[in-house]
This record gives C-alpha cells, structure tokens and sequence, in this order.
C-alpha cells in the first residue's frame, strides 16, 4: 500500500491518497504492515498539522515504514523533513533502512 498526503495534488495512479496529518496516521497504523511507501506534502491548509508535523510523529513514535518519499513544493519543509529523517536514522531511532527520497511530482509517479 502507497499513501499519498496531499490537499491539492492529483493521486499517482496506484497510490491512496490521504489529505490531512491525522487521516494519514490512522491509515497508516490500522495498516502499517502493508504499507510500503508514504510520500509527504507539507502545506496542507492553514491551522491544520503539516507533513512535517508527520515526521515529528513518526520519529517519536519509532515508526516503520520501508519509504518515505518527499514531494512538497515548500523546500524548507522538505529540507527540515529529509534532515530530520536521516538524523534519527544514523542515530538509531529509527530504522536506518527508511529510505528516504526527495521525489518531483508528478515526474517522478509515473
């Protein structure tokens, strides 16, 4: 299973997509272990958790997954997420076999 965390953006073709913080962790934990792969918008809308709100989650909770792909067109936001990924990653905290990738949308979901 793909899961795909965006408000605007057209799902990839054999993605779901989910378009808030928390719909995403509620797919995600009731199917954690089918879920290969979950790309990350940032900017979701005003007073709602943004995708790095997501990052926060997964790190504190010790979250697996075996990708987790960046598409936001908010650098900042996705370089924060990627830092904060490869940190916990080289630090234990998480499974250094996350991979984790900056994608371009939509060249890179085809």
């Amino acid at each position: 299973m793909k899961l795909f965390l965006d408000d605007l953006r057209n799902v990839p073709e054999g993605w779901e997509l989910v378009n808030t913080v928390p719909e995403l962790e509620e797919v995600f934990l009731k199917h954690k272990d089918q879920v290969t792969h979950i790309s990350l918008d940032n900017s979701l809308g005003w007073n709602t958790p943004q995708g790095k709100t997501f990052v926060d989650d997964f790190i504190e909770h010790q979250w697996d997954v075996e990708n987790i792909w960046l598409h936001s067109s908010d650098f900042m936001a996705v370089d924060y997420m990627k830092e904060q990924l490869d940190i916990a990653r080289r630090g234990g905290v998480i499974s250094e076999n996350i991979k984790v990738q900056i994608k371009n949308y939509p060249e890179d979901y085809k």
